[in-house]
């Protein structure tokens, strides 16, 4: 029943499945490899020690980055549309 199928098609449209096909898988498995390697060069910065608890960032380079950080307490409630207010969270390393 295949070979039936197959003989309806155009070879030439066949032959350029196949290779759209590979030029995918390549992008993924590429794609997949730079992903590894960026995981694999994560330099962790030295802890910088705060009020509320040590904080470790990434290194990137020339640039260092500290995400997460909470530098107020969440404007909700009663302190929504007032100046901010200090943080009580205390965050571990």
């Amino acid at each position: 029943m295949f070979e039936a199928c197959q003989s309806r098609v155009d070879p030439t449209i066949l032959q350029r499945i196949s290779e759209a096909v590979a030029v995918r898988s390549f992008l993924f498995l590429f794609g997949i490899g730079l992903a590894l390697v960026r995981l694999e060069t994560t330099a962790y910065a030295d802890p910088v020690t705060l009020d509320s608890g040590k904080v470790e960032g990434v290194r990137d380079g020339a640039l260092t980055t500290y995400k997460g950080i909470p530098f107020a307490a969440p404007p909700v409630g009663a302190l929504r549309w007032r100046e901010p207010r200090p943080s009580i969270a205390v965050w571990r390393t």
